[in-house]
């Protein structure tokens, strides 16, 4: 058990101290004075202030279309004031009706004006005299016209606590309205006007004290004035006789200039800060007993919007600052946070009337109840027999400034500094009826705003224990000390805050690798679920370490990747080997290196971390390491290229950069070798060549060079082109819709069906625009010739997907290459190329029209039938009179024919189409049609196509290959009888 202490408090001196003793554990005693400490702060001298005056000037009160109303308030002008809250209501009856029954008349300032200047400077003296009272500093707060109140006899209000914005979320009424967007409401301030009345007395109750103040006495001919906070509860007694006649002010002040208070207190600070030394005392040494952390309710409740020091109110603002304050003494952090208290478990179950409804809202069950109001004003809940579950959450940290800290995060009861902090009950309800064999229930909601103090040294464990749910942003955690660390270098308490986060960090990766085994992963659920994160995290890791010029901390982080850093820390990296020393840190580095497998992203690193170390060597830090570091560097890119990892488009222009760097030897010995190795990867191969080629144009590789390399990886690349599914290529869910493709067994199932190898056709034509540009004519038209070969056993939708963007394209190099489009070579590809694609996508035409008879036998009928049973023809016109017409039309299913009569000449024509599902075959193959032209058109304007496809332009334009002839049949059967066919 932990030291049992005793505090008491030497009032004669600014300096607290304190003797031991054994009456009190030291949580409860800190948590003891705490409070009485926090108590003896009141803000509130007076929680409403009230005073008299008699030689105050008139206001001057003029009504717009009235005129001037008159003080001491008479008969006649009382009546004025009535007739002028009446107005304004135009039609509406049913208002007007309301308004003139209601016993209090009010003028909102747009009705009425104070006319007489000297009114202001009486105002500033109320307002200065307000400010004393209740405890804030006078240029912060202002009153702002609210209204214009008359009482009538029988006149009252009832009890009400004002509800301002930066207490609540809901919608205020036009009193919330304030004039300009910055100020805020804090209080209420009325001035009662000469006007001779009886009753009306002003009641205030604040804390369980309440207050009277008589507004009757000095009526007659004097003026009153009071005031309170927002957060008391006021009612007006009923006015027995006469006019009470009020001016309502709102008490506003300015966030930015939130009102302070004016008592120094100092002895209350003082004891505040003896409290915070003896926790700090006690906490450093490691006793158990004091509390980790505090949580103390304020007053008021906050809303998550406005959670800010500058909307704090009354007691509440003033307690923060003098905790900031004392805080600050002792090495401590203070926070504002919303806090939750959630109670669910067994009730007893409603009581019912006669009628079988209950005493809530939803009858047998329902949802939702927040409780009757009893006899007494209170809110009436259902009692909870048996707790199920219990809990309390922080849903919402921020610091003083309303930054936000944190979220969601489960403290126990035992820290809150109140004991009897939720003995007002629950803010909310939720109830359940029985149902079946569950019997009632219900979940209780306990809202209050506190401030959370503790000290600094368990601030980071405190906040990180939710890292490892995720819920919170680490990034943006390490990234706000690293900003602070920056703004002030000599303040030690974030360089330690940041420190021991990123000691936590590792210790929780070192866990997670297993044994703390360099490269080994740990076999938990963490692992696959966001392994990344860690990764980006370490990264930050490292960088915070070099800020802080932490060297063991820099070891130690890189010693606790999980797989590969992240690629932005490599130049901080680099920068750091002058201060670490490469010899000191090339064992970290080596175990890094090997985790980044792919070519592209270790030669990235390797040359982030080279630049890094030669940018603070450009400042003249000399270059002892940069020897072992380039050599280094290249041994780790030699290792990137072994033949058994798999290859990226990526990693071919990465090889390009090795090759310039590290010259042509390296080239011959090393990096062809691997292409080769990998050249049945066509877009990695593609992408090599590309940048090589690019390289050799801009004369940093030798041209001849460059073409050698050409020729002889081509001559392993062109027998890749393979366009046909293989099986050893990677594979797909795909669902078979164009026509050609390998059937299936039911179309409507989602079929693994192999891929086509890898090749972009975009790519490969330039490929062919390079050959052609480096004089390579054998090779380019080896490459022709096998796609030309390939697309004539390949599936249609190769076509769309590779060969279609190849023609495209290389219409495009040839251009630009000054090749003639007119080279029967070109030409004799496009044309074979275009002519496949016609014949394997859209394929012959479909005149599937084939019907069965339907006919009587007569004449017409005898027509109607042998158009059904052609299969050529999908429509028929018959002219004919009306019977004719009608028969023949009773003589067809509608379901499977439109029938139209057309009244475009005598007798009028009837117009039969054949429309059933039959005829899908042939829309299909119109849509090939169509779909066809469009990719065609689209390969180039019609200069370039005529260019490219010759003779052959007109038969590939009007896909002939695919066509049947057209027929046009018009016959007359008999004299006077019509008949069309298409």
């Amino acid at each position: 058990m932990g030291t049992v202490i005793n505090m008491r408090i030497n009032t004669n001196s600014t300096v607290q101290s304190c003797y031991i003793d054994t009456s009190i554990q030291p949580a409860q005693l800190i948590k003891q004075k705490l409070r009485k400490s926090l108590a003896k702060i009141d803000s509130i001298r007076s929680f409403a202030t009230y005073d008299t005056f008699l030689d105050a000037p008139n206001p001057r009160i003029f009504i717009k279309d009235i005129g001037d109303i008159g003080l001491p308030l008479a008969e006649q002008g009382a009546h004025l004031i009535i007739r002028a809250s009446l107005q304004g209501f135009g039609d509406d009856w049913s208002k007007a009706a309301i308004a003139s029954v209601k016993r209090i008349k009010e003028l909102n300032p747009e009705k009425f004006e104070l006319q007489n200047p000297a009114w202001q400077r009486t105002l500033e003296e109320i307002t200065g005299k307000i400010a004393l009272d209740i405890g804030v500093d006078t240029p912060t707060i202002r009153a702002e016209l609210y209204k214009l109140s008359l009482y009538q006899r029988g006149a009252k209000l009832r009890p009400q606590e004002e509800t301002f914005p930066s207490t609540s979320t809901q919608p205020r009424s036009a009193r919330q309205r304030i004039p300009g967007k910055e100020s805020q409401v804090f209080g209420t301030l009325e001035i009662c006007l000469p006007s001779k009345h009886e009753g009306g007395d002003l009641r205030i109750t604040h804390k369980g004290k309440t207050k009277i103040l008589e507004t009757a006495k000095p009526s007659e001919y004097g003026y009153s004035y009071m005031a309170w906070y927002g957060t008391v509860i006021h009612e007006v007694q009923p006015v027995t006789s006469g006019y009470r006649l009020m001016l309502i002010y709102n008490l506003t002040y300015i966030p930015s200039q939130a009102p302070t208070p004016a008592p120094n207190f100092v002895l209350e600070k003082s004891g505040l800060r003896s409290i915070f030394a003896l926790w700090d005392r006690g906490f450093k040494m490691g006793e158990e007993t004091y509390p980790e952390i505090l949580a103390y309710i304020l007053d008021q409740k906050y809303t998550d919007s406005n959670l800010e020091f500058v909307n704090l109110k009354g007691n509440d603002q003033l307690r923060v600052r003098c905790l900031e304050e004392a805080c600050a003494s002792a090495d401590f952090y203070i926070y504002l946070s919303n806090l939750e208290r959630r109670v669910s478990g067994c009730c007893d179950e409603e009581e019912y009337d006669k009628f079988g409804y209950g005493s809530g809202f939803g009858g047998l069950a329902y949802f939702g109840h927040r409780g009757d109001k009893d006899e007494g004003g209170d809110t009436s809940f259902h009692e909870i027999t048996e707790i199920l579950e219990e809990g309390i959450k922080l849903k919402r940290i921020v610091d003083l400034d309303g930054l936000e800290i944190a979220t969601d995060i489960c403290i126990k009861e035992c820290d809150i500094a109140q004991p009897d902090h939720f003995a007002k009950g629950p803010d909310e309800e939720d109830y359940a009826g029985s149902s079946g064999s569950s019997g009632a229930t219900a979940t209780h909601y306990y809202r209050r705003t506190v401030v959370l103090l503790m000290p600094r040294a368990k601030s980071t464990e405190f906040f990180f224990e939710p890292v490892k749910n995720r819920q919170l942003d680490i990034k943006s955690w390490i990234e706000r000390l690293a900003q602070a660390v920056r703004a002030n270098p000599s303040d030690s308490g974030p360089k330690d805050e940041l420190a021991r986060l990123c000691q936590l960090i590792i210790e929780m990766n070192k866990t997670f690798l297993g044994n703390s085994h360099l490269g080994q992963f740990a076999k938990s659920e963490w692992e696959s679920k966001d392994m990344q994160y860690s990764e980006d995290a370490i990264g930050r890791v490292v960088k915070a370490s070099l800020l802080l010029g932490r060297m063991d901390l820099f070891q130690e982080a890189l010693a606790a990747v999980p797989q590969r850093l992240s690629p932005w820390i490599y130049v901080d990296i680099g920068k750091a080997i002058h201060a670490l020393g490469f010899t000191q840190i090339r064992k970290e580095l080596d175990i890094a290196a090997p985790r980044l497998a792919r070519v592209y992203e270790r030669y990235n690193a390797l040359d982030d971390i080279l630049f890094g170390y030669e940018l603070v060597n450009s400042q003249g830090s000399g270059d002892k390491y940069l020897i072992g570091l380039e050599e280094w560097a290249k041994e780790k890119t030699l290792e990137s290229l072994d033949h058994k990892i798999p290859v990226f488009q990526k990693d071919g222009s990465a090889l390009v950069k090795i090759i310039q760097k590290y010259g042509d030897e390296f080239l011959f010995e090393q990096v062809l070798p691997f292409v080769k190795v990998n050249v049945s990867n066509t877009a990695f191969t593609m992408a090599f060549l590309t940048k090589l080629f690019e390289a050799g144009e801009g004369g940093k590789i030798d041209k001849s060079v460059v073409t050698n390399v050409f020729r002889d990886t081509l001559l392993e690349l062109i027998p890749e082109f393979e366009l046909s599914f293989d099986s050893a290529n990677n594979k797909r869910q795909k669902t078979i819709n164009d026509p050609g493709d390998p059937p299936s067994p039911k179309s409507n199932l989602c079929l693994p069906i192999p891929l086509v190898r890898v090749m972009n056709g975009h790519n490969a034509a330039n490929l062919v625009g390079q050959c052609i540009s480096l004089g390579l004519d054998s090779e380019t038209h080896e490459i022709l010739n096998k796609l030309t070969f390939e697309s004539q056993n390949t599936y249609p939708s190769v076509f769309e997907s590779m060969l279609l963007p190849f023609l495209k394209q290389l219409v495009a190099v040839l251009q630009k290459t000054n090749a003639h489009l007119h080279d029967i070579r070109y030409q004799h590809f496009a044309q074979q190329l275009l002519n496949a694609y016609i014949c394997r996508f859209v394929r012959t035409e479909t005149r599937d029209w084939l019907r069965p008879h339907y006919g009587c036998g007569c004449d017409d009928c005898n027509q109607l039938d042998r158009f059904l049973s052609d299969e050529r023809f999908g429509s028929v016109s018959f002219s004919m009179v009306r019977k004719r017409r009608e028969h023949i039309a009773s003589r067809l299913p509608v379901s499977r024919y439109s029938i139209v009569t057309m009244k475009t000449s005598s007798p009028y024509w009837l117009v039969i189409s054949k429309t059933d599902e039959g005829c899908l075959s042939v829309v299909k193959w119109k849509e090939r049609c169509e779909k066809a032209l469009g990719w065609i058109k689209g390969l180039g304007t019609e200069e370039e196509l005529r260019g490219v496809l010759g003779l052959k332009y007109e038969e590939i334009v009007g896909l002939s290959a695919v066509r049947l002839p057209t027929a046009q049949f018009v016959w007359d059967v008999t004299p006077g009888r019509r008949v069309r066919l298409s």
